[in-house]
């Protein structure tokens, strides 16, 4: 008995020729595999990304293709031949770039990174996620190495969201050689992942809660390096080429947030292995608590200690705990 076709059959035919595949893979801006994994009933494609294939086909394939997907899709398939609905623009505006200077000349200097990561990711955010489907975006900087002068690992310093993430976040977890933004940063170069948690996936990175697709843009300056811009999304194959390319540039407007002493050559980044987030929480739940003893000690020896001197040193021992060393803290609370 033949079997009726779906749109899934009908994809798995056009993409035998691997020229034709390359060239939709590319018209709907994902990798070839992932149009593989959608004909194989895997993976389900966003809308847009529908929408894309649609648009990439000719009149005659559209005709056979759009009752397929009809079939599955009801509510959507008579939109599928529109205009896609992209955000705006995807390009940073001389507005922005004006605040930038503008911010760089007359913040102080410990305000600088903060200020500039708030209305860079505040600005990106609206442009990347305008439907709000869900959308984090973090800045993970190169944690100051001790005593041997390597940076083993990379803090989630500042982070804007919509949900299911927060609006606002600040020192979260610590990222090393496993992450994605440790890769980006240990190779100088763009990093993307448009399935998290698929163990046939060789792309670098794991899947952390809420997490589908993601990609990491290194942030450099002069062949150095002091971090990088994590895009994390609820949608699987969300990072088309144009969406990368704005976070590049991004990237590289943030490079202005950090000072001269935060930028590490290469030779100098040796990652360590880190566990996840949810891992390291019994240690991050006392970072606050850490602190204040420790500054206390100090005010107690009459050597006063400024605040981000003392927590630079409890991330400092919490890197060493987290990466196999001994934590110790005399005044724990």
């Amino acid at each position: 008995m033949r079997t009726s076709q779906t749109w899934r059959t009908f994809l798995a035919q056009l993409i035998e020729d691997p020229y034709v595949r390359r060239r939709l893979a590319d018209s709907v801006g994902v990798s070839p595999i992932t149009l593989i994994r959608w004909t194989k009933g895997g993976f389900n494609p966003r809308v847009q990304s529908l929408r894309r294939l649609v648009q990439a086909l000719d009149k005659q394939q559209q005709e056979r293709l759009l009752p397929l997907i009809e079939q599955v899709y009801p509510d959507v398939a008579h939109s599928l031949s529109d205009v896609p609905h992209e955000p705006a623009s995807l390009a940073i505006p001389p507005s922005l770039y004006a605040r930038t200077l503008y911010t760089v000349a007359r913040a102080p200097a410990h305000m600088l990174f903060f200020s500039l990561c708030d209305f860079i990711l505040g600005h990106a955010l609206k442009q990347l996620d305008p439907d709000r489907l869900g959308m984090s975006l973090v800045v993970a900087r190169c944690l100051p190495p001790t005593a041997d002068g390597m940076v083993r690992s990379l803090l989630e310093s500042e982070g804007r969201g919509t949900s299911p993430w927060p609006t606002s976040t600040q020192q979260g977890a610590l990222l090393g050689v496993e992450s994605l933004v440790g890769s980006a940063v240990t190779t100088q170069r763009v990093q993307a992942n448009q399935h998290l948690g698929d163990a046939s996936m060789i792309s670098p990175g794991y899947q952390d809660r809420n997490e589908k697709s993601a990609v990491a843009a290194p942030i450099l300056y002069t062949g150095q390096v002091a971090g990088a811009l994590l895009a994390s999304s609820t949608e699987y194959d969300f990072f088309d080429p144009k969406r990368v390319q704005f976070l590049e540039s991004c990237a590289d407007l943030l490079l202005l947030a950090f000072a001269r002493e935060d930028w590490y050559a290469p030779e100098r980044i040796q990652l360590g292995l880190l566990p996840p987030a949810q891992t390291q929480q019994p240690l991050l739940s006392k970072f606050r608590s850490l602190v204040n003893a420790r500054m206390q000690e100090a005010a107690r020896a009459h050597e006063p200690l400024p605040i981000l001197q003392a927590e630079l040193q409890i991330w400092q021992q919490i890197e060493e705990e987290l990466l196999g060393g001994t934590f110790t803290q005399k005044a724990e609370l």
